[in-house]
């Protein structure tokens, strides 16, 4: 029976055309290299061109369809060991087969990117590939991604757990940017929740959570607190859910860190705006607020908002602070006429040529946070509806109204 095949095999090799024959240049690959998915090998079995494939593909579960053989597992061979166990398979239908193997052309090695990425996927391997390089080619990790958790998982089923925040930093850590093997594959989870810092910082918004994040930490993540702006005394730190005051105060400027506690999933920081402000209407540069410090005077106030206009009449300069104005006077003068003679001590005539022509600290006195300040034109009397649009925000329209129209 044997015989028989064999003779009948080697009378048709001589009908086989040559186009059935290896072809192309082998891959050169040291001895020791594995076969494995997708490469593609040329068998070749001398004198039987029929049992010899120019291009076998080796499939994804490892194995290569041959003639007479079927479906032959080569995956984790060598092409010396795959030559080996096809001369001994095909032996049982031809005499003394010569088989050789050759690589034709070699599978893509990749390292595999996953999770919270720019382009999660892969990348082909090179040799002597670094993890830090790597994940720069896939674009790092997005925003919500939990780098500190980050995994290698290697081709043998061994993980490393990995900090990847801050990449830059670690590029001369051996034990975080490992050099790189076909197919590890790299994993970013998301992220467990945010934290948030708003109000005056210089970048309000969310943060990344992670394990070592503290109340410190997350303001200088954020540009920091914003000078004469940030009220630190009046911050508030929620905490799993439940607020209470925080004196950032003590910590950002008298290196006070006892409350400098370790953040949780969706906590937040609120700074205030400090309401340190005199407010500067009328014939001026910049009309509006100036930050108020304690020591400051007319003349500061003006310099805050750019200066006075030439036309500035700084001969009726009317002063009026918003802290009195909250209540409408009227309706307190209703009830109480001795109210209304308070509220004329609320608001100031100053004639600040007082103090630039002639030297009298009296034209230039201090001002107080949530004075409002209106330098009138020389010759243009206010529409007191402008004024007004200006003013109403600040105080009282009602009581603004009147004592423009009185002074």
């Amino acid at each position: 029976m044997k015989l028989s095949i064999a003779l009948s095999l080697l009378v048709s090799a001589t009908l086989i055309p040559a186009h059935a024959q290896q072809t192309g240049v082998p891959v050169a690959v040291t001895a020791s290299y594995q076969l494995a998915p997708s490469d593609v090998v040329s068998i070749t079995v001398v004198n039987f061109t029929n049992l010899s494939v120019a291009q076998a593909v080796v499939a994804p579960d490892g194995t290569v369809a041959l003639p007479l053989l079927d479906n032959v597992s080569v995956s984790g061979m060598t092409t010396a060991q795959t030559a080996r166990l096809l001369t001994k398979r095909w032996r049982k239908y031809v005499i003394n087969p010569a088989v050789s193997v050759s690589l034709m052309q070699k599978h893509v090695q990749n390292v595999v990117f996953s999770g919270w990425l720019t382009h999660p996927g892969t990348l082909p391997f090179r040799p002597g590939m670094h993890l830090i390089d790597a994940l720069a080619e896939a674009g790092g990790s997005l925003p919500g991604g939990d780098s500190v958790h980050s995994t290698l998982t290697h081709a043998d089923g061994t993980v490393q757990l990995l900090d990847l925040s801050y990449p830059d930093t670690k590029v001369s850590d051996p034990a975080v940017n490992s050099e790189l093997a076909p197919g590890d594959v790299i994993y970013v989870p998301e992220q467990r929740g945010k934290v948030s810092v708003v109000g005056q910082v210089k970048m309000p918004g969310s943060l990344t959570y992670n394990d070592h994040l503290t109340i410190l930490e997350a303001i200088n993540a954020c540009g920091g607190a914003l000078p004469e702006v940030a009220d630190l005394k009046a911050a508030t730190f929620t905490h799993n859910g439940a607020e209470s005051k925080i004196d950032l105060d003590a910590m950002l400027l008298h290196g006070d860190m006892s409350a400098n506690v370790k953040m949780s999933p969706y906590d937040s920081i609120n700074i205030p705006e400090l309401h340190n402000k005199v407010y500067v209407f009328g014939d001026v540069a910049r009309p509006g607020f100036y930050y108020f410090k304690p020591g400051d005077r007319i003349v500061d106030a003006l310099g805050g908002v750019g200066g006075p206009l030439p036309q500035a009449d700084l001969g009726k300069i009317n002063v009026m602070n918003i802290n009195t104005m909250k209540k409408d006077p009227k309706k307190d003068s209703e009830k109480n006429p001795k109210k209304d003679a308070e509220n004329d001590e609320q608001m100031a005539r100053v004639n600040l040529n007082d103090f630039l022509l002639k030297g009298k600290y009296e034209g230039n006195p201090f001002v107080t946070n949530g004075d409002t300040m209106y330098i009138p034109d020389k010759h243009h009397t206010a529409n007191i509806s402008d004024l007004l649009s200006l003013i109403s925000g600040v105080g009282s329209a009602a009581y603004t109204a009147r004592v423009l129209n009185n002074r």
